[in-house]
């Protein structure tokens, strides 16, 4: 009768244990899991200190602890999150919030070059389960995490702990638990819309240009005279490129781009920064041509140009110069001719 009681006894538990809700995330067996590339400690108390070598970090209101992983790339939608690490002691609640920039090192890291922390992006907050500490990741954690996988495929994590807490946590160099990132992700089916989009390019005076515009992987468009490229096509909603604009000036190339995520339909101005091409033809009163240096001076730029038997070329950046010829021997130039040669 005992054994039944306690049999009973044990299914009565095992499915409580079913149906409790639990503070952290249960994360499924086909779940990745990331290890810190980087981890680090920094401590307001000294601030040129580098603590990348340290196997134990010291958490506490005066410090922060700095995690860098390698994600994968890909448009994912993160159904489940969470960061693990094993711990010594924990007392209140720490949580995570990215940082500003990737660009830091373990190795050199301290308080006084750290990226700052964005504090007001509450990703995670803290859990204990059994040995380790468990930051299950919030709806926002989830999207910053995935779009960080469509990014530069780098996440640093800054781990905080609120005013009074404290906590001892095993770092990348330990032979435990090191922090470890755990998620669920699934290839985001995205939607195909057909996209109608004008380029209007010109230059930084506002002149339009005939100029050739690329959008990856899409198509190759070249302007009408007025400037305009349209593209038709179809593509995954809230498609995002960089955009190529070139144009030919003489013998020169000048090209602008900017990363576009595009809408339905709209009209987008595309500035190149380009020089004008001047063609310059120097006579006596004679007719005769004439050698010699030409100046072209405005508030930006001075440009000299060699002029060989009454002809030079130059690029110019801006629309208007003062000119200003001298000849060896001296000679009086009374006739300046200036012509202007645009693609």
């Amino acid at each position: 009768m005992n054994k039944i009681a306690g049999a009973i006894f044990a299914l009565i538990c095992v499915l409580f244990s079913l149906f409790v809700s639990r503070p952290f995330l249960i994360i499924n067996s086909n779940a990745e899991r990331i290890v810190a590339s980087e981890d680090a400690l920094v401590s307001s108390t000294y601030p040129n200190k580098n603590y990348g070598s340290e196997a134990t970090a010291q958490l506490h209101t005066e410090t922060l602890f700095y995690m860098k992983f390698l994600l994968p790339s890909g448009d994912f939608q993160i159904s489940q999150a969470e960061l693990q690490l094993s711990f010594t002691f924990v007392s209140g609640t720490l949580y995570l919030c990215p940082a500003a920039s990737d660009f830091w090192s373990e190795n050199t890291i301290t308080w006084n070059n750290r990226p700052p922390p964005i504090f007001s992006e509450k990703l995670a907050f803290s859990q204990k389960e059994d040995n380790l500490l468990v930051f299950a990741f919030n709806e926002y954690g989830r999207a910053f995490l995935s779009m960080e996988m469509r990014g530069d495929h780098i996440l640093t994590l800054v781990m905080v702990p609120e005013s009074g807490a404290s906590a001892s946590i095993d770092t990348s160099e330990t032979m435990r638990t090191p922090p470890t990132l755990v998620f669920t992700a699934e290839t985001a089916e995205a939607e195909i819309v057909r996209y109608e989009i004008t380029f209007i390019v010109e230059d930084q005076v506002g002149n339009p240009l005939p100029a050739k515009v690329t959008i990856p992987q899409i198509a190759t468009e070249t302007c009408s005279p007025n400037g305009k490229a349209e593209f038709s096509f179809t593509a995954p909603i809230n498609l995002r490129k960089e955009v190529t604009a070139t144009v030919q000036v003489g013998d020169q190339l000048f090209k602008t781009t900017k990363t576009v995520t595009f809408t339905k339909n709209e009209t987008i101005t595309l500035t190149i920064t380009r020089r004008f091409l001047w063609n310059f033809t120097v006579t006596y009163t004679d007719g005769t041509p004439a050698d010699g240096i030409l100046t072209a001076s405005s508030p930006n730029e001075v440009i000299e140009t060699q002029i060989t038997h009454g002809f030079g070329q130059a690029y110019l950046l801006d629309y208007t110069y003062d000119i200003t010829f001298s000849a060896s021997p001296a000679v009086e130039v009374t006739t300046l001719e200036v012509k202007t040669m645009e693609p």
